[in-house]
């Protein structure tokens, strides 16, 4: 019910807060439910280290800095309100994650010392996108990057980050027509070539459940950073993703790692005849890309479909160089004990084949 009210006009008010300066708290995690929030005029938070926020209602602009915050190394703001403007100036900060802060418009954050960066749904309308600001992060020892948003290289701007290892991009549609897939593409194709180079790239893939007469979308990805491992996690409603995985790796041949995690959840919706999502139909026959460095392949939800299985093929056909193959069932598939017998018989004798089932704790229905 709190998540619903981070997009909703209007809010009704509900009183404020104002943070009375702990002086030896290390940590201080907050859900208000709304409430306003403030911090105290005056005062050190000497000890802390982490600060999480969540359902606050801010009051337009919020400064963290050594001065009040001396050794905060954790920050998290999270389904927030009315935080128009964000500058922090942090030097011991390691890992920040904005998500769904609603309204910002202006991020400043000069933070050397920072690692890991998550920024998920925080300017993706296009209403707070025409009044917006800019965004400057300068993070140099920043080592993984997810930027689940949207991105403009005019308006948002990154400091040098030769430590970079790990880009996240924001979700990508291969087939679709609604306006958010003409939005969502061409900003994550633009982050992509942001980079020229980046040790593992992952990319979160959405494939609507219902494309009946959808035309692809997949050349709205143009170029791919020169990376090493790839992960590709899809939630496919129960459609075909052979396709857009071969798509992808015709702009990375030099991979020597993929990953592919399917639908973590149940199939809500049955794959029609003829669907976009097996286009272009010849796919399975693809001859076209040769991986000669691929060494791994990992499978993460393996439902035992057939077109799991093409996908498979296809891949040891094309990377003569594959040495493992890792397969991780759902547990909805009953028969996983057998299936490594089905993929020894078409992978090569060197090729290793593991296959396992996820243990319910980390899998949902």
């Amino acid at each position: 019910m709190l998540f619903d009210e981070v997009f909703s006009d209007p809010i009704e008010e509900r009183g404020a807060l104002e943070l009375p300066c702990f002086t030896r708290a290390t940590k201080i995690a907050l859900r208000l439910g709304f409430l306003g929030l403030s911090l105290p005029p005056s005062g050190v938070f000497a000890a802390l280290r982490e600060l999480r926020l969540s359902f606050v209602r801010f009051h337009g602009e919020l400064t963290l800095d050594d001065t009040v915050m001396p050794f905060l190394e954790g920050l998290e703001i999270y389904s927030a309100r009315v935080l128009a403007s964000l500058t922090l100036r942090l030097k011991h900060l390691n890992w920040m994650n904005l998500s769904a802060v609603r309204g910002l418009l202006r991020l400043n954050a000069v933070v050397p010392r920072l690692k890991f960066l998550t920024v998920s749904c925080c300017f993706c309308s296009s209403t707070w996108l025409v009044a917006m600001a800019g965004v400057c992060i300068v993070a140099e020892e920043l080592q993984v990057l997810r930027w689940l948003d949207w991105y403009c290289p005019r308006l948002i701007k990154f400091s040098q980050m030769p430590r970079l290892y790990v880009l996240s991009v924001s979700p990508f549609y291969p087939y679709g027509r609604h306006r958010q897939h003409t939005k969502f593409n061409p900003s994550c194709d633009r982050l992509l070539k942001t980079f020229s180079r980046i040790r593992c790239l992952e990319m979160l893939v959405f494939i609507e459940p219902h494309l009946g007469g959808v035309n692809p979308l997949m050349e709205g990805i143009t170029r791919l950073p020169d990376i090493r491992f790839l992960h590709l996690q899809f939630s496919a409603h129960g459609h075909v993703y052979g396709a857009s995985v071969l798509y992808m790796l015709t702009m990375c041949t030099g991979i020597s790692n993929l990953k592919i995690g399917g639908d973590r959840y149940k199939d809500q919706d049955v794959c029609p005849p003829n669907c976009s999502c097996d286009r272009p139909p010849n796919w399975r026959d693809n001859k076209d890309i040769s991986m000669r460095s691929l060494r791994e392949v990992q499978m993460l939800n393996f439902r035992g479909k057939e077109h799991e299985l093409d996908l498979l093929r296809v891949l040891v056909r094309v990377a003569t160089g594959i040495r493992r193959i890792r397969i991780t069932c759902h547990r909805s598939f009953a028969a996983w004990e057998r299936l490594s017998a089905v993929i020894r018989s078409f992978a090569r004798p060197e090729t290793s084949v593991e296959v396992s089932q996820a243990p319910p704790s980390l899998q949902r229905q």
